[in-house]
């Protein structure tokens, strides 16, 4: 794996960044996602949309559904762990910006 640079960490959420390959890496909990520059920019965006679905699961708590391109994957968030993935995202796109300048 690449050598990266912290671009944010929020609760179980790290983001990174790798100025040689110019890919962005989220981990939250058990997942790892891999994004290049632009694909990371478009996922941040579609989060940004209120088009995501609430639903409640057999423990009574209300999650959010984030739906991927791939029907089988679908990424699942409490409120507070939403919060802090959207903090996240916000964040690194920010610094992601500053180190590309940067490199």
């Amino acid at each position: 794996m690449c050598p990266t640079i912290l671009l944010s960490q929020k609760d179980q959420t790290v983001i990174s960044y790798c100025p040689e390959c110019k890919r962005t890496y989220i981990w939250h909990k058990s997942l790892m996602l891999t994004f290049e520059s632009k694909q990371f920019k478009s996922f941040n965006d579609y989060t940004k949309n209120d088009n995501h679905t609430f639903l409640a699961f057999p423990d009574g708590e209300e999650r959010i559904l984030i739906a991927t391109q791939h029907s089988q994957v679908n990424l699942i968030f409490s409120d507070d762990e939403w919060a802090y993935f959207l903090t996240a995202l916000e964040e690194a796109e920010y610094m992601q910006e500053v180190y590309q300048f940067l490199y």
